[in-house]
């Protein structure tokens, strides 16, 4: 070993075994490491919300500069050897990894948009030896670069590279479809689970503490009057000392928000709405974060206590820092969305390493299970390979919908192979609490609001934005079928189905039609697409609005034909 060679590994040592890293962040990345020496492509680290992921990157490069010869190690076009992609293109996210893993300087940080960019800037001579990707779960979202372009440049072009996956929610990244899985069968994958010290307070812990109060579909809406919405209003006013809570609502409800606060008693300069261009406000009135971490550390000073109004959408990934999460007095989630969106929202932003049982977090009990059960058992499977065992727990959360499924794949398979037919159909008990549309290629698009196209757009744009959807809309039955026996609606478009219409210009749907259906909806191309609506708990107040308006719009009707 030579003088440099040493020099160099001493500056390694110094950042890994620095203060900016803890033994379990430490421990999670060796416990990568490991796999990778033992001949694994692929590592996913289950990392629980706000626990260090950035710590656990930072750690993994020290470990990759490390394992470089002594002659390697001194080389200065070998110094990058670790490319950082962060999933989400925001650019603030970007920069906040930049400064996390700049005491790596063997570290190139970039995301999914500037893959082939950064490979020619920083890898132009040699290619990285590794690459991490945090928030792995955004990979086969909406908005996502899909994970096999990164997969076939590793089987192509650099076979000799390992990937490190890192997220709080992977489970969707797990499971997505065919060229975008991780769980590629060359890539030997594991599963590390990141074990936080004693000190990490997280969702498994509040829930424990009670510190979760379950918002049903009645009461979610922060902006609809409810016993829980004035018992969060009064828990803020109530605190004592300098505070602050956390309030997220749909897209177009942040003005509505704020008025329900002033005409509680809460001061103008107490509430800050956080987000860009929003339909309701006005940009001069928008906040940022640091806009708003500035503000909360001014009224410190005085004692005062702020409120921070958010909307559906607003970006994972912020740390409001150890002493806010100290001072938070309670967030209050108002979207109806799936487990990682949960998670993600308000209550991931409050956990961390802190000591703050008091809180109150108002959201979705249910999710919140959920993502508790999913945690134990990756827990309990760490450093293995039992992604079946997984998929397991996470198809016994999604159990109706998974038996849904099954029962249109025996409807459409039932014969062998998929053929175009028509008149398919649930028939026997499935059909009491399934409603199926079997889209053809006259139900797909007439260039009206009722085609299957449409409807399905609109359901599932308004369910991504938080609003609320009256289910008994969506099923729109026939033929006797009686709305509240049905628990699932289930759009089936597929070039197989046929409709009945002899002399219909276009019978089935074809390519191009489920190409762009498929392209709307964000999934990877394929012959049969199946969209599923889940009902959800009763409210009684959305059924007695809808009830008065129909019986409004009837009367309105009658009141027109009087004047013929």
């Amino acid at each position: 070993m030579t003088d440099k060679s040493i020099q160099h590994r001493e500056k390694v040592n110094q950042t890994f075994n620095g203060s900016a890293l803890h033994n379990h962040q430490r421990d999670a990345a060796q416990r990568t490491f490991t796999h990778f020496q033992q001949g694994v492509k692929a590592v996913i680290i289950a990392a629980e919300m706000q626990s260090g992921k950035s710590g656990i990157a930072l750690a993994l490069a020290c470990l990759q500069r490390n394992s470089l010869s002594d002659e390697d190690i001194c080389q200065r076009n070998l110094l990058k050897d670790t490319l950082y992609l962060v999933t989400m293109a925001d650019v603030a996210l970007l920069e906040q990894a930049k400064t996390d893993l700049s005491a790596c300087p063997n570290v190139a940080v970039s995301n999914f948009i500037r893959f082939r960019q950064v490979l020619a800037v920083h890898f132009k001579q040699h290619p990285p030896k590794l690459i991490v990707i945090d928030e792995c779960h955004y990979g086969s979202g909406a908005d996502a670069v899909r994970y096999s372009l990164i997969f076939d440049y590793l089987e192509q072009e650099n076979s000799g590279c390992r990937i490190a996956f890192v997220s709080a929610t992977p489970f969707s990244a797990l499971y997505a479809a065919g060229a975008d899985s991780i769980l590629r069968d060359n890539f030997h994958t594991r599963l590390v689970f990141h074990k936080t010290s004693h000190d990490y307070h997280g969702i498994r812990q509040m829930h424990r503490q009670q510190q979760i109060i379950k918002l049903d579909e009645t009461q979610r809406n922060f902006c609809d009057e409810s016993l829980l919405q004035r018992r969060f209003i009064r828990q803020f006013q109530e605190a004592k000392g300098p505070g602050w809570a956390l309030v997220r609502v749909p897209g177009n409800s942040a003005n509505q928000a704020r008025q329900i606060l002033l005409a509680q008693g809460v001061q103008p300069e107490q509430i800050y709405i956080i987000g860009q261009k929003l339909s309701d406000v006005a940009d001069e009135e928008l906040s940022s974060i640091n806009d708003f971490k500035r503000a909360y550390e001014t009224a410190q000073l005085f004692d005062d206590k702020l409120i921070a109004i958010t909307v559906a959408g607003f970006r994972a990934g912020i740390n409001f820092g150890q002493a806010m999460k100290e001072d938070l007095i309670a967030t209050w989630d108002s979207t109806i969305a799936n487990i990682a969106a949960v998670v993600q929202a308000n209550i991931g932003r409050a956990c961390g390493y802190h000591h703050n049982t008091r809180a109150k977090h108002y959201t979705n009990l249910d999710a919140i299970r959920a993502y508790s059960d999913l945690l134990d058992h990756l827990e309990s499977h760490t450093d293995s390979d039992d992604f079946a065992g997984l998929h397991q727990v996470f198809e016994a959360i999604c159990i109706e919908l998974r038996e849904a499924i099954q029962h249109i794949r025996h409807e459409l398979l039932k014969d062998g192979e998929p053929a175009r037919k028509k008149g398919r159909a649930l028939r026997g008990e499935h059909q009491n609490w399934i409603k199926a549309q079997w889209v053809n290629g006259v139900t797909y698009d007439d260039h009206t609001d009722s085609c299957a196209k449409q409807r399905t757009l609109r359901f599932t744009q308004a369910l991504d934005a938080g609003d609320a959807v009256i289910f008994n809309t969506i099923v729109n039955p026939g033929g006797g079928e009686v709305t509240k026996d049905k628990r699932v609606m289930a759009s089936i478009f597929s070039i197989y189905n046929l409709s009945g219409q002899m002399d219909a210009f276009k019978r089935a749907m074809d390519e191009d039609d489920m190409a762009e259906i498929c392209s709307l909806m964000s999934v990877p191309y394929t012959d049969t697409l199946i969209v599923l609506f889940k009902r959800g708990e009763f409210s009684v107040k959305l059924t007695t609005q809808h009830s008065e308006q129909e019986l409004e719009i009837k009367h309105t009707r009658i009141r027109d034909r009087s004047v013929f």
